[in-house]
């Protein structure tokens, strides 16, 4: 004899999480990775590289098994938000031209905070209200047969706890074919409804479903603000390069608005040094053309980048340049993407591409995010 309890709400937790990250664009996880992320950049051009990032959390999860659980998962904001940035930097040859650092901190993560406090929604809470209340029935209807001594009890049990279980999970393609050979569906629901006078059980199950949805529906709206300071250094050692950058991305459902910006400050280290200062910024939308599994699978983003010297210009060089750009961004796997960039110099009328290939990874249990295949 056993008693099966599902609590809908644990499972809601984890299908939440799931798709939360189903929700994230290939465009959004490399602003921010979850766990690790291992890039090639322009593998096309002269200035290649290899990337390797990862949050705090994802080298917590590596040393500490329950990190995974909801109560520290929740604790973990600050680790979420922490990423660590590091690169290295080739020429045409693949001979090694330095090494690149840095750190990516998040200042909003709408997605991140919705995962850690799903418990304060309404639909946790009304899924708790309805897992407390079928489990109570359950039990009560198992204690009043082990007081008998019905010849059918296992049967019997089993029984209950099928019906439980496929109200519980609310699963209402089953119950009209099961309940004619299984008379615990309208036990429970009569049961349930003398116990709660004032709600009917299919209307609270049917609210429990909207309140799903909207929850679910708004996951693509959520705002990423990201600011960054990464270091590099040529093949020396010799500092060579301070960068400060920010991202702002905000989700429309298939739309995402994308908008970057970054200041940075070098030493040419040639014959003598010169120290420079630029801009460079970029506003555009990156669109989630194909989906598969509530996964996207093809993006393309549409911008434009605007750069300024705004210290010492270089005698070859303009001091302010405009182009026309665009990323082609193909899902290969679940954790693989291949982004092609195609810029366009829209005073020289050239057109320049660029391949990378980006890989998030990290395996991650039954109690985190874990992406369907």
């Amino acid at each position: 004899m056993s008693v099966h309890v599902v609590l809908a709400q644990d499972k809601e937790v984890q299908k939440f999480r799931e798709a939360t990250d189903d929700s994230k664009s290939g465009n959004y996880k490399e602003v921010l990775s979850n766990l690790f992320q291992l890039g090639t950049s322009n593998l096309t051009g002269p200035n290649k590289s290899v990337e390797f990032n990862s949050t705090l959390y994802g080298i917590k999860s590596i040393f500490c098994e329950n990190i995974t659980t909801d109560k520290v998962f929740s604790e973990q904001k600050f680790s979420r938000n922490l990423e660590f940035n590091t690169k290295l930097n080739f020429d045409e040859q693949f001979k090694y031209k330095g090494f690149s650092g840095g750190i990516t901190y998040a200042l909003i993560n709408q997605r991140d905070k919705d995962v850690a406090n799903f418990k304060d929604t309404d639909l946790y809470k009304n899924l708790q209200f309805l897992d407390n209340e079928l489990s109570e029935i359950q039990f009560g209807f198992v204690e009043q047969l082990t007081k008998t001594d019905d010849k059918e009890l296992s049967a019997k049990i089993e029984a209950i706890n099928l019906a439980t279980s496929i109200l519980i999970n609310k699963e209402f393609d089953k119950i009209d074919e099961l309940s004619k050979s299984n008379i615990y569906f309208d036990k429970i629901i009569t049961e349930f409804e003398n116990r709660n006078k004032s709600i009917k059980l299919v209307d609270h199950i049917t609210k429990i479903h909207e309140l799903r949805d909207k929850e679910y529906s708004d996951l693509e709206k959520k705002a990423l603000w990201t600011v960054s300071l990464n270091g590099t250094t040529n093949d020396k050692g010799n500092n060579k390069k301070l960068t400060f950058g920010t991202v702002f991305l905000q989700g429309f459902k298939h739309l995402e608005l994308d908008i970057r910006s970054n200041l940075i400050y070098s030493d040419t280290l040639i014959e003598k040094s010169v120290q420079r200062l630029e801009s460079r910024n970029s506003a555009g939308l990156n669109y989630k053309m194909f989906k598969r599994n509530d996964q996207s699978v093809f993006e393309i983003k549409l911008y434009m980048e605007y750069n300024s010297i705004l210290k010492n210009q270089l005698a070859d060089e303009k001091k302010n340049t405009f182009l026309a750009s665009s990323d082609f961004r193909l899902r290969v796997t679940k954790d693989i993407w291949v982004p092609l960039t195609i810029k366009y110099d829209i005073e020289k009328s050239n057109f320049l591409g660029f391949l990378n290939i980006t890989y998030n990874f990290g395996k991650e249990d039954e109690d985190k995010l874990v992406l369907n295949e």
